[in-house]
């Protein structure tokens, strides 16, 4: 299985060869002009492009793969996020996505309420899907929410108290 991490935003197209515009995520701009192949979730698959090129001398960046060759092709990936294997990002760049998945969700006074089983990316934010007790709650990712990450035993220390937590599920 394929995991991967978002990297950037891909706009609309422009030009006659199908570029997209490119929004790409703060401190990963390295790790996507080093990548050979991106990925785009269609119809819920991940599905690989090549790249072409990147034109990062302007904003929005110029994002050109080698299966499109003009806007018609472009529109269907037009509006929505870019990904790349999660092997080619530093684990610390992309603790807010898919690799949080199987840490431990515990409360400011270090009670463990769950573990994430899937990561879930809205428009406007991002929720943990928790198991806890063969059932299933949903908390918000969000910095002012949580005290630290702990990547070597995979635990994630929210500002919720145990009753905050009670009262989620």
């Amino acid at each position: 299985m394929i995991n991967l991490v978002k990297i950037a935003h891909v706009g609309s197209t422009q030009g006659k060869l199908g570029a997209l515009k490119l929004y790409p995520k703060e401190k990963l701009e390295e790790e996507l002009l080093q990548s050979e192949f991106v990925f785009f979730r269609i119809g819920g698959s991940k599905v690989p492009f090549q790249v072409k090129s990147i034109n990062s001398d302007n904003e929005p960046w110029l994002l050109y793969l080698s299966n499109i060759i003009n806007p018609e092709s472009a529109t269907e990936l037009s509006n929505s996020d870019l990904y790349i294997e999660s092997a080619n990002v530093k684990e610390s760049l992309h603790l807010d996505d898919k690799g949080l998945i199987g840490y431990n969700i515990l409360s400011s006074d270090n009670i463990k309420f769950g573990t994430i089983i899937e990561v879930e990316e809205h428009p406007h934010q991002i929720l943990f899907l928790i198991e806890h007790n063969n059932s299933e709650f949903r908390i918000p990712f969000h910095p002012d929410l949580i005290i630290t990450i702990d990547s070597e035993n995979q635990n994630i220390i929210f500002r919720y108290t145990e009753s905050d937590f009670l009262m989620l599920i």
